[in-house]
């Protein structure tokens, strides 16, 4: 797909079997109801200055692949009050920039003291100067977002280094709960 971009109309709309043609002002587009590659393609036309490539994959009317200048952009499932996929596929930034409710898997890593005194630490990091959110930050060790089609335990392991992945490890992981917060 080519996209293009004009920035003056003349003349009058005539009826289209497609669908009614309809003048939006910019501010409101994001918040009608779109494709969701559309919604990255605005974003991109309002955000970016220069020329782009975007890949869009859809599957059954669901976005399952966006890859922007040949570099795979995460996308995540939105999901309701209970955690549960609702069958909307966002991208990372959008799902940011209007609090769509998305999963991600958390663990932490303690060990007792060696002492016996039943306290522990905890192992956390600190976030790098360049991270996009809370730079600098002392953080969770090992989190990650759940991106779409994932689920919560597979992004625990995936999230914790690749030793967490051997099955050993998968069996020493211990499931506390879930919290839905808006953040």
């Amino acid at each position: 797909m080519c996209l293009y971009t004009a920035d003056g109309f003349s003349g009058e709309m005539t009826a289209c079997s497609e669908g009614d043609l309809q003048w939006v002002e910019k501010e409101r587009v994001l918040g009608l109801n779109l494709w969701e590659g559309d919604r990255i393609f605005f974003m991109l036309l309002n955000e970016w200055e220069s020329f782009f490539s975007l890949k869009l994959s859809y599957r059954n009317d669901v976005l399952t692949e966006a890859v922007l200048d040949g570099t795979p952009m995460e996308l995540f499932d939105v999901r309701d009050r209970d955690g549960n996929p609702t069958g909307v596929v966002k991208e990372r930034s959008l799902v940011h920039r209007y609090g769509d409710i998305h999963g991600t898997s958390h663990v932490w890593i303690v060990r007792p003291h060696e002492n016996g005194d039943g306290g522990f630490d905890v192992l956390l990091q600190k976030r790098s100067a360049g991270k996009d959110s809370f730079p600098g930050c002392f953080d969770i060790s090992s989190a990650g977002h759940v991106d779409a089609g994932k689920d919560y335990l597979e992004t625990a392991c995936g999230s914790s280094g690749r030793s967490w992945a051997s099955g050993r490890r998968r069996r020493s992981l211990r499931f506390l709960g879930c919290i839905l917060r808006k953040i």
